[in-house]
């Protein structure tokens, strides 16, 4: 999506003062600003929609703008994502949060980040060990490698199936991916 020059250089200096400067209230000022200029622009929702969800600072404009920018933008996963970890994390709303990771996964079955924080979630608040596992294994199939997910997988293997073996597989493979993680 294209946007005014004056939006666009608001954002970038919104995001100076969030990730440098770590001056929140000032970026928050900025982002707000640039909205002003671009009110629908999906990348600038989803950035002032981080800095309110950061440090508990404002979880329903969060969600609110999250839902702006997958309005703006329905194929777009990120937000989408971002508003299931919001809604099951943050506000304890598991149930909303799980319908959001499987929306997206409705229409891209193998976003790797979702089907990571779905198995994440039906690991936490969920008695599918079935679903959890196979959706464990398919977010590493599809390339979503960090070391909190092969953990993750991990646990199921050791709690819900006892498989020592194929816990250790996975214990191997995650050190030699991230052997700094």
């Amino acid at each position: 999506a294209t946007w005014p020059v004056a939006a666009g250089l608001l954002h970038e200096y919104g995001r100076v003062l969030r990730d440098v400067r770590e001056d929140y209230d000032g970026a928050e000022a900025y982002f707000s600003r640039a909205l002003e200029f671009a009110p629908e622009h999906p990348r600038l929702l989803v950035d002032a929609a981080n800095l309110a969800r950061s440090h508990g600072r404002d979880l329903e404009r969060a969600a609110a703008l999250y839902r702006r920018a997958l309005a703006a933008s329905p194929n777009w996963s990120e937000p989408a994502v971002l508003l299931g970890i919001l809604l099951s994390d943050d506000m304890e709303d598991v149930d909303a949060g799980e319908a959001q990771f499987r929306a997206v996964l409705e229409r891209e079955p193998e976003n790797g980040w979702a089907l990571a924080c779905l198995a994440s979630l039906l690991r936490a608040h969920r008695d599918a060990p079935d679903q959890t596992e196979d959706l464990f294994r398919r977010a590493l199939a599809a390339g979503y490698r960090l070391a909190w997910l092969r953990a993750e997988f991990v646990a199921v293997l050791v709690e819900t199936r006892k498989d020592a073996e194929r816990a250790e597989e996975q214990i191997r493979l995650g050190l030699e991916e991230a052997p700094e993680d």
